[in-house]
């Protein structure tokens, strides 16, 4: 058995953040997976608990379950001897929990289903490298310099291969427009298992990067005056296993009809959207105007 210590049992927070436990193989395979406090979908980035119509510490700050979903199971790439799984959340009378994320977007990607289509996408994040006492890796601009990507390279590779052995696949990485400040782009798939990556892809970068003494961020904005960090979501509708946004079925500049619908959708509801997409202060430190950042709603 190649996972034949530890089970990393893992969910997200509203703030994407990986929360859960490790349990030891012979407790995991007993399938039961195990109970958690209800507060990790209420609290703030630093742990803060604050009373909501979620949760509260007067009620005590009851234990949901959370299950393991093992179609999600993959063998850890960054070590030895260590599985990973990422969990859904219920009530203890099995109710899914109505803030789990993943939640959520299983039960999106059923009504797209139910409508003919699966849904691809990719993640495109970037992140800061520093020193071990955050100081930039280097400071000039140098975007997609070989040069400094190869400077980046001792830990780059180390995560590209943990990724890959991951289940993670890597198509390309270069250094981008910010000081010490890279981007990794990974090939697209079907989208639960892009969320699933995306969530294991700024775990395994940090993990990495820390047994180099490299610290990393992905905070929006690190410098207020130099380039931010994005996350690109590239999208994609399937019908049959074929491209549905790829058929010329109009006289327009997108010359699709389904991806016109698509993307004014999209367009329609981008503001409601920023409280989902810009959840931070630093976030909204990046949307500036004459920057890498968009500002206005339009394609």
């Amino acid at each position: 058995m190649l996972f034949r210590s530890t089970v990393e049992c893992v969910f997200v927070d509203t703030w994407g953040m990986p929360r859960g436990k490790r349990l030891p193989v012979r407790q995991f395979l007993r399938g039961s997976g195990f109970a958690i406090a209800n507060v990790v979908y209420s609290w703030n980035p630093a742990c803060g608990i604050e009373d909501t119509p979620w949760t509260s510490v007067g009620e005590g700050v009851p234990d949901m379950h959370a299950i393991p979903d093992l179609a999600s199971f993959r063998i850890a790439g960054w070590t030895d001897g260590v599985g990973i799984v990422m969990c859904d959340t219920v009530h203890p009378d099995g109710r899914p929990i109505e803030m789990d994320a993943r939640g959520m977007l299983k039960r999106q990607l059923t009504r797209a289903a139910d409508l003919g289509f699966g849904v691809d996408a990719a993640s495109e994040l970037e992140f800061h490298a520093f020193t071990d006492d955050w100081q930039p890796l280097y400071s000039d601009i140098n975007c997609y310099s070989i040069f400094r990507g190869w400077e980046m390279e001792p830990f780059m590779l180390d995560i590209r291969e943990s990724l890959r052995k991951t289940g993670i696949e890597v198509e390309a990485c270069n250094v981008e427009y910010g000081p010490g400040q890279t981007e990794i782009n990974v090939r697209y798939g079907p989208l639960m298992k892009m969320a699933d990556d995306t969530v294991l892809f700024k775990y395994i970068v940090r993990l990495c990067a820390k047994r180099h003494g490299i610290n990393v961020t992905f905070m929006a904005k690190p410098y207020l005056l130099e380039a931010g960090n994005g996350f690109h979501v590239h999208q994609s509708l399937t019908r049959d296993g074929n491209n549905a946004f790829a058929v010329k079925d109009e006289d327009t500049p997108l010359g699709n009809s389904l991806m016109r619908r698509y993307l004014t959708g999209l367009l329609a509801h981008h503001k409601e959207l920023q409280l989902v997409m810009t959840p931070t202060i630093s976030g909204y430190k990046r949307v500036q105007d004459y920057s890498f950042s968009p500002t206005q709603v339009t394609w």
